[in-house]
């Protein structure tokens, strides 16, 4: 059974805290990391992926020993979507359309 943390990608932690993150994280006993993976970040232009920082992030998890339980972030959403997909803006509880619901931390690498 994999008991875990979810792992948020930057500005929260920094690279340079990443190895000890995931060292403090084996050394409590828990056995896997689910790192969030925002759309925004790896797809910056349309079918153009970009994984390098999601590998790197995957690599220190494994060499200390931990699972990896993947999952994507669609809430986080890159700039181009809605111009390129008329019509795929999120509906809030209300019901409006919502052109963009990107959280500022997450356009670090927009464009």
């Amino acid at each position: 059974m994999n008991t875990g943390v979810q792992h948020r990608w930057a500005p929260v932690p920094e690279k340079r805290h990443l190895a000890q993150d995931f060292a403090c994280t084996k050394e409590t006993g828990l056995n896997a990391v689910q790192p969030g993976v925002p759309w925004a970040w790896v797809e910056l232009k349309p079918g153009e992926l970009s994984l390098s920082d999601y590998d790197r992030l995957v690599h220190l998890v494994e060499k200390n020993e931990l699972g990896v339980i993947h999952s994507a972030m669609a809430i986080i959403k890159p700039y181009w979507i809605n111009r390129e997909i008329p019509g795929s803006e999120m509906i809030d509880h209300v019901g409006r359309k919502v052109a963009s619901s990107n959280p500022g931390e997450s356009q670090l690498r927009a464009p």
